[in-house]
């Protein structure tokens, strides 16, 4: 098993990131969804957007500093 494939920190951290990324895609469709339909809301589902947008840029820049920091 080669280095890529072994190192589980960095397979949890690209879990991470892609669970988040999922979680900031699905919170933009539903507003796309439901704009018309939010009675007000809007703003709150935008802060909701912008968190799981920066849960996401984070959970990337972890993993980026892992793989200059192990090589992997």
């Amino acid at each position: 098993m080669d280095q890529l494939t072994n190192c589980t920190t960095r397979n949890e951290l690209l879990r991470q990131w892609s669970d988040a990324t999922q979680r900031f895609s699905d919170s933009i469709g539903y507003m796309r969804a439901n704009v018309g339909d939010m009675n007000g809301q809007f703003n709150k589902h935008m802060r909701l957007a912008e968190a799981a947008r920066l849960k996401a840029e984070n959970a990337r820049l972890m993993l980026e500093i892992h793989r200059s920091e192990h090589g992997c």
